[in-house]
Parts: structure tokens; sequence; C-alpha cells
């Protein structure tokens, strides 16, 4: 047994050492991987309408697409997209069709931030290609009163008037999807039209419709038929949803 008093006993050294290697070192502060950082989603809800649905199919692709398929495949990998940054809302999940006017009575409903409606374009000419993004105009580009659809007459003054103060806003939505489009390549050509649409006449936040391309198009069908191809379209309109809500303006009152 050795009797020097200056040597302490081995035991505790041992049993801190367990116990170090047991919780590790001490921190300060936690550490957060990066990969488990949480998204932005903010307060923003951007809705998402998935055109047509149930016995509705929309337009017809030369080898028998059909839109509505398109529409929602296409809603389900944009919101993927979106839910990074943002709360998404769709009008519809699946295939059951919608009264036109339930649409934007959901995104209202929902205090969506914005509403973007999606479809396929289709043409009596196979050649015809590009992308168009509608935004509701009572006037449309011609100035004038068009004449009033008659389920748009059909329905109180006071909803088919609410979209009108968000006439500055959609036009500017359109804009930002247009420069996303163009810039992605995914679109050789994309055009905007101000036109009436009961369809998004009553929703009350700056509202598109998108055709993403004609269906009736042999290489645009081919395109709706590739999941890369919807992919990149996804990422293009999402690009400039998010570019549209990055404006000083639109992230200080997006309506």
């Amino acid at each position: 047994m050795n009797s020097d008093p200056s040597r302490k006993p081995a035991l505790p050294i041992l049993a801190a050492l367990l116990i170090w290697l047991a919780v590790g070192l001490p921190q300060a502060y936690p550490v957060r991987p990066a990969a488990a950082q949480e998204p932005d989603h903010g307060q923003i809800n951007v809705v998402l309408d998935a055109g047509h649905g149930g016995i509705d199919h929309g337009a017809n692709g030369p080898t028998g697409l059909i839109e509505k398929t398109v529409n929602l495949e296409l809603a389900r990998k944009l919101t993927l997209e979106l839910e990074r940054r943002f709360q998404v809302t769709l009008t519809r999940s699946d295939d059951y069709q919608l009264p036109l006017r339930q649409r934007a009575a959901i995104a209202n409903q929902g205090k969506g931030d914005l509403f973007v409606s999606l479809h396929t374009g289709a043409a009596f000419l196979h050649a015809v290609r590009g992308v168009t993004i509608y935004y509701h105009s009572p006037q449309g580009d011609t100035g004038s009163p068009a004449p009033a659809h008659q389920d748009s007459a059909d329905m109180p003054r006071l909803w088919r008037e609410i979209q009108t103060r968000h006439i500055a806003a959609s036009r500017r939505l359109a804009e930002a999807l247009k420069e996303a489009l163009l810039k992605s390549g995914i679109a050789s050509e994309c055009r905007i039209l101000a036109v009436p649409l009961p369809l998004l006449e009553g929703a009350d936040m700056p509202a598109v419709l998108v055709e993403v391309g004609p269906i009736t198009n042999p290489a645009a069908e081919s395109a709706m038929l590739s999941p890369s191809g919807l992919d990149l379209l996804a990422g293009a309109i999402s690009h400039g949803i998010a570019g549209f809500l990055d404006q000083p303006a639109s992230r200080a009152n997006p309506q």
C-alpha cells in the first residue's frame, strides 16, 4: 500500500472520465445542423388551383393526355417547391370537380395571399406553343367593358367587383411569372392577357390563371408527360411566385 499523501486516488479521475465520455463536452449554446433548419414559412399563404377535375376533363393531348391530370400533378409538384418558404393551400387535392367560383371562395376563406390557377392551353393548330398568363380585368385589353358572361351576371355585384382592387398587383404577379418562365428557358414565348375571368373575379388577393402550354401541341404534351418537364415548370413558377412576394410592396401588403 502506498502511503504517499501527495498522490490522489485514481478512482475519482476514472469516474469523471466515464461521465465526460457519456454526456460529451458542455456547450454554451446549442448548435443546429444546417440541414435541420426550418424553412421560413412566415404567414404567406399561396393558394394553388388545379383546373378542371372529375367529369370536367379539360383539353386532351394528341396521345390522350388529359388536362385535369396535368394540372393536378403540376399543383402537387409546385406545392413541394413552395412549401419550403410558404404555406400552401390546394383548392382540390384529388380528381374531383369544383364549381368555378368555389375555387376563389376556398382561397378567400383560407385567407390566401395570392391565387394561381393552373391550366394547359389548347388550340386547333398543333403548332401553337408558349405560355399564356391571364389576369382579370372587366374591360380586358380593349379598355371597354366586355359583355358579361351569363354566370357572371347572375352573381352579386360585390362578388364581381372584388378582384378589381387587386388588378395592379395581379398584373405584377403575371409579370414576375413571365420573367421567371422566360429566364428558365422552359418557355420560348410567354404572353400576358387581361380578360374578364369569372374564375378570378371573386378572389380577394392578387390572382392569375396560367396556361403552361397547349396540350394539343405534341412537343408540349410530351414535356407534360415527362416528370422532369413538370419539375422544370414547377421550379420556374415557384421562382416567379417567390420573386413577386419578395418585392417590397408585395411583402408589406401582398393584397
